[in-house]
């Protein structure tokens, strides 16, 4: 049977904050949807929960699975869906009122929206996009603003256009949000933002997961991806303007490879900083120059010794 709206939620060791996940979905307003828990292996009593739920709620469906990662249990829910939209939600987040989906549907309908993106919260903020709000714009105008959240979690996604780009996350990559954002974006023909704030990310839970850890080589290796993705998609790019944002933001996943590499020390680590020298720097120094106080001094480097980052060193030189 379709549904107004897929929700899925990929669950691993979640059973001290997926019963709050659950009733926030369960206490929506809006009535018209499925919901697919895909148990990834948990060695706790998540998988037990979701039995129960499933219970007492007859739209639940709960895969069970080996650990297979992130991608693979998002591809699973992807293809499971049978929904006019998908909708992604972390087992440990929540919804951030009652109607929020009733707000994302009614607004996608209206449009005959491919992409929704709305604004969420944290316990200490509310975190807005600078994008024109309740205005009908592509995706590349989108990218373009370089105002985003690469989540999934703040975007409701229109299925027939995910089948019409046969969208897919990686399955290799420890984090898919990065690499996936600017591919899911650059096709959408009908995308708007709305000042709602819809969602509630609760960073004090989000530490605990196995998939959140930057200090690993596995998290490099998704930005190195993420740039790769961004280059092939700067190199078919047309748009000066566009292709100006895409170069940049490579850019930026490239340092972020570079400064997760530099403390993680292992011959993998080694074997993909070399990886990096694929790349085309050209004005890569220039743009070092323009953004080294907001990426190196501030950030990366120890102020009580004011060295400079020895990625900055080696273009230069």
């Amino acid at each position: 049977m379709s549904a107004g709206i897929s929700i899925v939620v990929l669950v691993y060791n979640a059973e001290s904050f997926i019963k709050s996940c659950l009733d926030s979905i369960f206490s929506q307003t809006f009535r018209d949807f499925e919901l697919i828990c895909i148990n990834d292996g948990s060695s706790d009593r998540s998988l037990d929960i979701l039995r129960d739920y499933a219970t007492r709620y007859s739209n639940i469906i709960v895969i069970d699975q080996n650990n297979s990662g992130i991608g693979v249990s998002t591809n699973i829910g992807i293809d499971r869906a049978k929904g006019k939209y998908f909708y992604q939600i972390d087992h440990d987040d929540s919804f951030a009122n009652d109607n929020a989906l009733q707000i994302m549907y009614d607004v996608a309908e209206k449009y005959d929206l491919d992409i929704l993106s709305f604004n969420y919260k944290t316990s200490a903020k509310i975190s807005k996009l600078k994008q024109p709000s309740n205005k009908l714009i592509s995706g590349k105008e989108f990218l373009i603003r370089e105002s985003y959240h690469p989540a999934l979690w703040n975007k409701l996604l229109n299925m027939e256009y995910l089948k019409s780009i046969n969208f897919r996350v990686r399955e290799d990559l420890r984090f898919v949000d990065t690499e996936c954002y600017p591919r899911l974006m650059i096709g959408a023909k009908r995308v708007m933002h709305i000042e709602d704030v819809l969602y509630f990310f609760k960073r004090e839970t989000n530490h605990l997961s196995v998939s959140k850890t930057l200090s690993n080589i596995n998290s490099a290796k998704a930005y190195y991806e993420t740039a790769k993705t961004y280059d092939a998609l700067a190199y078919n790019e047309s748009n000066r303007n566009l292709k100006k944002v895409l170069i940049k933001e490579r850019f930026k996943a490239i340092i972020q490879a570079i400064r997760i590499i530099s403390v993680v020390d292992s011959e993998e680590g080694y074997v993909l900083y070399n990886k990096l020298f694929e790349f085309d720097f050209s004005n890569f120094e220039k743009y070092l120059m323009k953004n080294e106080n907001k990426f190196f001094y501030n950030t990366y480097v120890k102020k009580d010794k004011k060295i400079i980052h020895p990625w900055v060193y080696f273009i230069r030189k």
